[in-house]
């Protein structure tokens, strides 16, 4: 039978990404295209360590300490550390997910 529905246990946290891929993928249709490039632009814009550490409410040496755990991704340039909004907009659901 083609129609048959067949339900399989899944892991909360990957249901949970699941959803919000299908649920910003949905919205985007509805985004103008100029917004989407700016998001964009927003979302890869460099971070400082001090502007990550705000954007979680931590303290420098836990972020420093988030880094070497792997949970926060950085990227180094020149012997600098710079952070992408979108890395820590997944670390952050990635953390709320594991609390």
């Amino acid at each position: 039978m083609g129609n048959d529905i067949v339900l399989s246990p899944i892991p909360l946290t990957d249901m949970r990404t699941m959803l919000a891929d299908i649920v910003k993928e949905q919205l985007q249709q509805f985004l103008p295209s100029s917004h989407q490039q700016e998001q964009t632009a927003f979302d890869d814009k460099p971070l400082t360590r001090k502007q990550a550490a705000d954007f979680f409410n931590i303290s420098l040496p836990t972020l420093s300490t988030w880094v070497s755990e792997g949970r926060v991704k950085a990227h180094r340039t020149g012997g600098r550390v710079y952070f992408k909004r979108s890395d820590l907009d997944e670390a952050l659901r990635t953390i709320k997910a594991a609390s």
